[in-house]
């Protein structure tokens, strides 16, 4: 089962991360209390200028959302106070087409975790190009199948152990090129010692956010979006989609669902086993634990991996509305009513402004007003992420905050918004395609619904 030989490896480990500290309360304060200023003035204006009670509705219901999420992240939930839950842990890494060296990485920032990873089983899910490279270590297993899939290379290593008649309590998931902290573990298992607590997932970093504006631009847009959305969502313990690059589950969880877990359907991997926890308690984010993982650099590479994530989301919302609680509603719901009323208010205003030839906004002075709080508000929530960002310098959080958020901002113009959208028409299409090869293209013959056992599993 282990590898006979060991490579020679550059050790570029994230080992020297100091555990996460959040930054100063009072910068964080500062920054929400500038937001809520804007907010509040503009809101002033709203009632002095808008004749409609639709458009000042929808000021309210956005105003409002920000506010709670602004201030949901102020409060944050952690976990550092209690203690580490007992059980033992076993790590799954699937890998396609990974260089053997950000694979290597990954494996060994698992090795140097605070808390022990009891067993790491690494799983080559039949890479043509890079095929995995194995080491030797005692709590390393490597192993090798034809592709099957993410979804599937996670079942036949739970499927194996299940044959082993190995017991764990949690099941640490983990991408080939993620690098966890070295308490990344440690952190997600206090959270786990609460018996409610099903699922957990880190504080995702992008590691090549200056390769390039669009990794830049994404580095803004996801730690934007973990101040805002996931930092209340995971208040209530209603995260409906953990984080592929690190997520920790309740071992049962898995076992509980393994011959439905295996089919591959619509809704990826993380949303699936993120609902079933959901299911019987809570799914909550651990900002202590962070990972720091690789994005797209491309428009083209970006677009298939949103586009993925946003037909999971589509494909949820009948499971969602169907067995999960009011309280857990709540994020789906109003994501739903964003999509609708967003471009229908777009619209009204465009039709109301050509109709009274601009009479009902004639004053310049007030889009400007509305121009400069949505700068301040784009600014603060993207500030609170900088701020709270680890292994940065000055120099790149300056540039970040000023560059990265206007690229965010045009990347979900012109990019992310529309495919929310254009997802709805691309349901059937579940091929993983974000880097490397396509998934579609390196399937055995035989399609892409099948179980995949132990029997199919090759020893490296």
């Amino acid at each position: 089962m282990n590898a006979s030989h060991t490579p020679h490896t550059p050790h570029t480990s994230h080992a020297s991360h100091a555990s996460y500290a959040r930054p100063s309360r009072v910068r964080f304060t500062v920054v929400t209390a500038v937001v809520v200023a804007a907010l509040a003035a503009a809101t002033v204006v709203v009632h002095l200028q808008s004749k409609s009670p639709v458009l000042t509705f929808y000021w309210w219901l956005g105003m409002t959302v920000i506010v709670l999420c602004l201030v949901s992240f102020l409060k944050g939930r952690t976990f550092t106070h209690l203690p580490v839950a007992p059980g033992r842990t076993v790590a799954i890494i699937p890998a396609f087409e990974e260089p053997s060296e950000n694979l290597h990485r990954t494996v060994r920032s698992l090795l140097a975790q605070t808390h022990p990873v009891d067993e790491i089983h690494v799983i080559d899910d039949g890479s043509r190009q890079h095929p995995v490279e194995p080491f030797d270590h005692p709590r390393v297993f490597w192993h090798r199948q034809e592709n099957k899939g993410k979804r599937g290379a996670q079942v036949t290593v739970l499927r194996h152990l299940q044959e082993q008649d190995k017991h764990f309590d949690y099941v640490l998931t983990i991408d080939s090129d993620g690098e966890p902290f070295p308490d990344a573990l440690e952190q997600q298992l206090r959270a786990m010692s609460n018996p409610r607590i099903q699922a957990t997932t880190g504080m995702i970093y992008v590691r090549n956010f200056e390769e390039s504006w669009v990794s830049r631009a994404a580095d803004i847009d996801i730690g934007t979006s973990c101040v805002m959305m996931r930092s209340s969502r995971s208040m209530l313990g209603a995260l409906e989609t953990t984080s592929g690059a690190l997520a920790l589950y309740r071992a049962e969880l898995l076992y509980d669902h393994l011959d439905a877990y295996e089919v591959e359907c619509g809704t990826g991997d993380d949303r699936w086993l993120a609902l079933r926890a959901l299911m019987r308690g809570e799914v909550v984010a651990v900002n202590e634990a962070g990972v720091v993982t690789d994005m797209p650099t491309t428009l083209r590479k970006t677009y298939r991996q949103r586009l993925r994530w946003a037909r999971s989301w589509w494909w949820m919302l009948p499971f969602v509305y169907e067995r999960l609680s009011l309280k857990q509603l709540i994020s789906p719901t109003f994501g739903l009513l964003q999509l609708v009323i967003t471009p229908v208010m777009l619209a009204w205003t465009v039709v109301m402004t050509l109709l009274t030839l601009g009479g009902r906004y004639h004053n310049p002075g007030i889009a400007l007003v509305y121009l400069g709080v949505y700068l301040v508000v784009r600014y603060g929530q993207s500030g609170l992420y900088v701020l709270m960002r680890p292994d940065m310098t000055a120099r790149q959080r300056w540039r970040s905050w000023l560059v990265g958020t206007p690229a965010a901002v045009f990347m979900n113009i012109v990019l992310l918004c529309p495919t929310r959208y254009w997802a709805l028409f691309k349901l059937r299409d579940n091929a993983w395609q974000s880097r490397g090869l396509t998934a579609k293209a390196a399937l055995p013959q035989g399609g892409g619904r099948h179980r995949a056992g132990p029997k199919n599993l090759q020893k490296v």
